[in-house]
């Protein structure tokens, strides 16, 4: 028996046998081609970064029915990095000026990137990443399988020197018991992928891939970063103990909190709904004690179909929500696709903008594509009849925009009316609000509108201009900033003085560190994934409303995050505390 320290990642314990992971890195020789055959070669490369972009699209389609949308942005930065001028033109310039294969120019651009990534500290996690995109392009290349690890026979814990993005997202959660990795840290995409999956995983952990082989019995300690190799049999013993103590906790906490009401100490009810992506989630949703779905993604069904859904495909799938939801709500948001995604997503080219994110995205690709929002709208009103459906109009910034989507929804209406098609005629309206000119002018929104919907995560990026999915500048995506507090605030307190409803959907909904901030700053309406909803619940129910507005009253006064974020730890400390 042996034992490794590393870093725990991902909590909880694993007991199996072990599954090596060979490394996926691959290297080539500096080959050379003919001067005739440059330009066959540089199509070769344009070719292979298409078909890369195609898989990470396949990963992501993948990924967000398990884990939400918030993890698309791990795979964003992936593909902005293949879509970057200037490293087509740096591998270009070595094809055409060095004869190099492509292969071999790949492999000296992306050795540039990874040795300026290891000069800084806060950006060396990013390293995989680079080695994932890599490998992506070599398999295209050489032509070789998409390394994808899905063909695990048995169940078991996957060693490895270090593990890519791509290679976590195609796991199994019932064969892959636990992770161990010889690199790897806290914050790398991997981690956060495995701690997202609920996989018990210890990553820097050296020297361990070169004492363990096939067969070998491990110990995975989550919680200690901890890893045991080989253990006799009253390690082992111990520690599948611990492990099913932990699974039983887990259910034991489902089966009791599933029937209680989101209620504080003090007597103040809160709503707690899930996030879903295909209508297949609600009975998981349930399970996990939603009082409804607070945001239905509905880009998924283009992304998932490579090309814009049919009437009928939309209207069977908001139909089959709304049906196994009722009588609780069905927060349906409209089209939600950027520029950037318009190929895979809106059936047409993607036109190239500087900046997608900036550019026509959400609300303003409908505005461009009225057909196809009026599509979505026909299916929405026709489903509503079989349930509580609301309409969510995603990244709005002016009156005008609520206005033109209210006129076409009313069109809608009186095209059905016309065709004598059966339809819900008064469905709810609610505006997202996450871009700082709609939650500056929220008191004006909440006049036109039947509810609001927070998106944290695009709120942060705009406010303080910062895209998370970038490694040089992530470190600035600060939920606690003073500028996306005020805002949030100036937001709930305008629709609780419009009195409609006020709902958060983005990230900060289901994160812990948050929750006390929020309730404090009035907040009563949650929506996050659905695994979280159980211990979001069991947390609320521990916390006082004062003793909320309190801390919320702390954290106003601060003029920086850093403070704020000390503020909202302590208090979360509590609560774990008080928990024990």
């Amino acid at each position: 028996m042996e034992r490794f320290k590393g870093i725990g990642v991902s909590g909880g314990v694993a007991v199996g046998d072990v599954y090596i992971i060979e490394s996926e890195r691959m290297t080539v020789g500096r080959r050379k081609i003919s001067p005739d055959g440059v330009e066959d070669e540089v199509e070769r490369f344009h070719d292979a970064i298409s078909k890369a972009i195609e898989g990470i699209r396949d990963d992501q389609t993948r990924l967000v029915p398990r884990l939400g949308e918030e993890y698309l942005a791990i795979f964003d930065s992936h593909i902005r990095l293949l879509d970057d001028k200037m490293l087509r033109q740096s591998v270009e310039r070595r094809i055409r000026e060095e004869h190099m294969v492509a292969e071999t120019a790949v492999d000296e651009v992306l050795r540039e990137h990874v040795k300026l990534l290891f000069e800084d500290k806060s950006t060396a996690r990013w390293v995989s990443d680079i080695y994932d995109i890599q490998s992506r392009l070599h398999r295209v290349l050489m032509g070789r399988s998409t390394g994808d690890l899905r063909e695990m026979k048995e169940p078991a814990i996957v060693v490895a020197e270090d593990l890519m993005p791509s290679q976590t997202v195609s796991f199994d959660r019932e064969q892959v018991l636990g992770i161990a990795m010889e690199e790897g840290g806290i914050t790398s995409h991997t981690a956060i992928i495995a701690n997202a999956l609920g996989i018990p995983a210890v990553v820097g952990v050296t020297g361990l891939t070169a004492e363990v082989r096939a067969g070998d019995r491990l110990v995975v300690d989550g919680e200690a970063g901890e890893v045991v190799v080989n253990p006799d049999p009253e390690t082992a013993e111990r520690y599948v103990r611990i492990e099913q103590d932990i699974v039983e906790s887990d259910r034991r906490l489902l089966h009791e909190q599933a029937p209680l009401p989101a209620e504080t100490v003090d007597g103040w009810r809160t709503a707690l709904y899930a996030n879903i992506e295909f209508p297949k989630e609600v009975e998981t949703a349930l399970e996990n004690g939603a009082e409804g779905i607070g945001l239905y993604r509905t880009e998924y069904l283009y992304l998932e179909k490579g090309r814009e859904p049919t009437e009928e495909e939309h209207y069977e799938a908001y139909r089959s929500a709304a049906e196994a939801m009722w009588p609780r709500p069905v927060v349906i948001r409209t089209l939600d696709l950027g520029a950037d995604k318009a190929a895979a997503g809106g059936g047409r080219e993607a036109r190239s903008e500087p900046n997608p994110f900036l550019g026509c995205r959400s609300i303003r690709l409908c505005f461009e594509r009225e057909p196809m929002f009026k599509t979505q709208l026909r299916a929405i009103l026709r489903a509503s009849v079989f349930g509580y459906i609301r309409i969510l109009l995603p990244m709005v910034t002016s009156l005008a925009e609520v206005r033109w989507a209210q006129s076409i929804i009313e069109e809608v209406r009186d095209e059905l009316y016309t065709e004598g098609i059966k339809h819900e005629g008064d469905v709810e309206v609610g505006a997202m609000i996450e871009v700082p000119s709609a939650a500056l002018q929220a008191d004006t929104f909440a006049e036109e509108v039947d509810f609001f919907s927070i998106g944290t995560n695009d709120l942060i990026q705009y406010t303080l201009a910062v895209d998370r999915s970038n490694p040089v500048v992530s470190y600035l995506f600060q939920p606690a900033h003073p500028a996306v507090i005020k805002l949030i605030k100036n937001t709930i307190d305008a629709g609780d003085a419009a009195g409609i409803p006020v709902a958060m959907c983005g990230q900060m909904s289901g994160d812990l560190s948050f929750l006390i901030l929020l309730l404090g700053l009035g907040l009563r309406a949650f929506s996050t994934s659905p695994n979280v909803l159980p211990e979001l619940k069991r947390a609320i129910r521990m916390v006082s409303i004062e003793n909320a507005r309190e801390v919320a009253a702390a954290v106003l006064e601060e003029s920086d995050a850093a403070a704020a974020l000390k503020i909202l730890r302590a208090g979360r400390a509590d609560l774990l505390q008080d928990e024990e």
